[in-house]
């Protein structure tokens, strides 16, 4: 609502709306304390122009050229104005030289200029202007060095790195640019690929392993680039004109954004998700997305978390130690001797292993680990053989085979 033009200070509270984009203007106002958001909403999507600090001026566009205000202002936190009405305005212009004021007159007028232009720039057709803008950087790509991998073949346009130039081109979002791509790929127009990168870790023994891989990047490919704009259009033209846009707010960052904003990685939030470090009411999902998922995966797999088996009667490898007692452990290793159990510790993941070490005495410990570390080239059968003798032996102290 229009602050009133006749009150000088204004205090207003967060998520205070002071006006409305289209609507009269009669004043203009200094930020005194708290800080404030200008913005537009463009194709039902929320377009941040700017963030006032304390001491500027905002909604000054109206003061001197009249007509309706250009953008919607909202307090973004607890605020104090200043509240300048036409007559003060003009008061305090006249009072400054003549340069000045035809200055303040020209600037006023560039604001309205560049807002308008945002006005424009946000595309209608958001499929088409997707597949324009990947047509331009797969054309880039494939002329650069980049576009020439092992052998002469393409390795593919990076996904993200197309992301972030037609989210910054467009003002569309992540999942706009996902469900134009997962179209073009449904339709076998284009092709994307995974690129996977494995996570590499020293283990106690200090020998590099490879414990995991995450999801890098994907990589897009365009079969016949002289056919795609064509193809693009016709399909353009067979989508619904009413279909309603795929999101309704730029304010919605997907887990890459939110990674890259606080520095870190997206296979890192994943982990702080799980553990329950990250509020989960900080994370949405775009319904007709998942719904589409759900209709393809089934809702059985959400029923239930694959996970390791815990008991004894269903031991299998030698990772599965970390569910038995240390008393237990302590007899089996004696029984094995220092050869086996070096063998076993080879092949232990992390935690396995670490349990191996703790559960022997300190020479026979130092014993184990030099001769797991001469192990180079394990054969797999006197390490299956190993395996089999360490779960059997278990289960026979345990009391569960005869």
């Amino acid at each position: 609502m229009e602050v009133n033009s006749d009150t000088k200070y204004k205090t207003l509270h967060k998520g205070q709306l002071i006006f409305k984009e289209e609507q009269n203007s009669s004043a203009a106002y200094m930020l005194k304390k708290g800080r404030v958001s200008l913005y537009r909403i463009l194709n039902n999507k929320k377009v941040v122009l700017a963030e006032v600090s304390p001491g500027q001026i905002f909604g000054e566009e109206g003061l001197l050229g009249g007509g309706t205000r250009i953008a919607n202002a909202v307090a973004d936190e607890p605020c104090e104005i200043i509240v300048m009405d036409h007559d003060t305005f003009q008061a305090m212009l006249l009072k400054s030289p003549g340069p000045i004021q035809r200055l303040a007159r020209y600037l006023i007028e560039q604001v309205r200029a560049v807002n308008k232009r945002v006005a424009e720039s946000s595309t209608g057709n958001v499929f088409l202007s997707v597949c324009g803008v990947l047509e331009l950087l797969y054309k880039a790509h494939i002329h650069s060095p980049r576009g020439t991998g092992s052998a002469g073949k393409d390795p593919g346009l990076s996904y993200a790195e197309f992301s972030r130039t037609a989210k910054d081109i467009l003002l569309v979002t992540q999942l706009e640019i996902d469900e134009v791509v997962g179209r073009l790929r449904k339709l076998k127009i284009i092709d994307v690929d995974d690129v996977r990168q494995a996570v590499m870790k020293k283990d106690v023994l200090g020998r590099t392993r490879k414990t995991s891989d995450f999801l890098k990047d994907r990589t897009i490919s365009i079969p016949d680039l002289t056919k795609f704009m064509g193809v693009a259009r016709t399909l353009s033209q067979e989508m619904p004109a009413d279909k309603p846009p795929f999101t309704q707010s730029l304010e919605f960052i997907d887990i890459y954004e939110f990674a890259q904003m606080v520095g870190s990685k997206p296979e890192t939030i994943y982990k702080k998700m799980s553990y329950k470090e990250i509020p989960e009411t900080y994370f949405f999902m775009h319904k007709p997305t998942v719904q589409a998922w759900i209709a393809e995966v089934g809702t059985e797999f959400f029923q239930r978390v694959k996970k390791k088996r815990v008991k004894l009667e269903d031991l299998e490898t030698v990772d599965d130690i970390v569910y038995v007692d240390n008393a237990t452990l302590q007899d089996c290793f004696s029984s094995l001797g220092f050869q086996k159990v070096a063998i076993l510790a080879s092949m232990a993941g992390d935690e396995a292993r670490a349990r191996i070490f703790s559960n022997l005495s300190k020479k026979m410990s130092k014993i184990v680990q030099d001769q797991a570390l001469s192990i180079e080239n394990l054969d797999e059968m006197e390490g299956a053989d190993a395996e089999d003798e360490l779960i059997e032996t278990i289960k026979r102290i345990k009391g569960l085979t005869k």
